[in-house]
């Protein structure tokens, strides 16, 4: 696993999704792809049949690995997903390409063939050319995402400063404090939004400093 996020941290991403596949074989990641008795898709088109996705790992996974389902969808029948956590069912409806969603432990529809969802891109053979980039490919109604009436003069910036303190493996990788990203909101022309969902007490006070 480590060796494929290397590989795709120097842009080698077909090697890289390659290594990531090992993931299935380490116990304590408790896959899903070894508990269902429907076969695994193997990547062709599957008209008049139904495939089941399901997601993996955190929510930022989700979303991003999302982008390949309109690929999937173009190659025959009907897309049903099996989300590991509730938050993820709204944001996987909007989905483009996505027929059903279900949360694990829901009962399933019957369906032909099965896929983990972080396995696409390298059974679709991704590389850094063909990364889909079409966006939206999640549709949110307006309403949802409206952001507060502010300056159409300033640009609109969303901030996320802490991961998931939960996982021990990567949560302190991937956050800085909060007083290291405190010099950024002092850019003139900006309009920050806080993005985080959730925030420590001692953090508040610094940033109702800048309303």
């Amino acid at each position: 696993m480590n060796i494929g996020i290397a590989l795709m941290s120097l842009g080698k991403l077909k090697e890289g999704w390659a290594q990531y596949e090992w993931r299935h074989r380490v116990q304590e990641y408790n896959s899903r792809i070894h508990r269902l008795s429907q076969p695994l898709w193997d990547g062709k088109p599957f008209l008049h049949k139904t495939l089941l996705i399901y997601t993996e790992q955190g929510l930022g996974d989700c979303i991003q690995f999302s982008r390949y389902i309109p690929l999937v969808k173009a190659m025959g029948g009907r897309v049903i997903v099996e989300c590991n956590q509730e938050l993820l069912r709204n944001i996987m409806k909007r989905v483009q390409g996505v027929d059903d969603v279900y949360v694990i432990g829901e009962e399933l529809p019957p369906f032909d063939c099965h896929y983990p969802l972080m396995s696409l891109p390298h059974l679709l053979g991704i590389d850094l050319p063909t990364i889909p980039h079409n966006i939206p490919h999640i549709e949110i109604p307006p309403n949802l995402v409206e952001l507060p009436k502010k300056s159409d003069q300033k640009l609109k910036v969303g901030i996320v400063w802490t991961a998931n303190l939960g996982n021990p493996t990567t949560g302190k990788k991937r956050t800085i404090p909060l007083t290291d990203f405190l010099p950024i909101l002092e850019v003139e022309g900006v309009d920050f939004y806080i993005l985080q969902k959730d925030i420590f007490e001692q953090e508040r006070p610094l940033l109702e400093q800048y309303n």
